[in-house]
């Protein structure tokens, strides 16, 4: 009985893969992200949000891009002559 909701908890997340994206895919999401956390943000004040956990999954997303943004942006390029 407990193997089931382990399994069910395991399919609900979709982790992003963010070392798969490129350069162009990783600040489309962080501006994606940004907008959704804004329309969050007002409907919390309209009171018509009713998942406020999504905020903080959204940040932690948004935190990730950047990080994976700042690595691909500063990591050398390999030449093999």
């Amino acid at each position: 009985m407990a193997e089931k909701k382990k399994d069910k908890k395991k399919a609900k997340k979709s982790k992003i893969s963010f070392q798969e994206l490129t350069v162009e895919e990783l600040e489309k999401m962080k501006v994606d992200i940004k907008k959704e956390l804004q329309e969050i943000r007002f409907k919390i004040v309209t009171g018509s949000v009713s998942n406020v956990k999504k905020i903080s999954h959204l940040k932690k997303d948004y935190a990730r891009a950047m990080t994976f943004l700042k690595l691909k942006k500063n990591k050398p390029v390999e030449v093999t002559a």
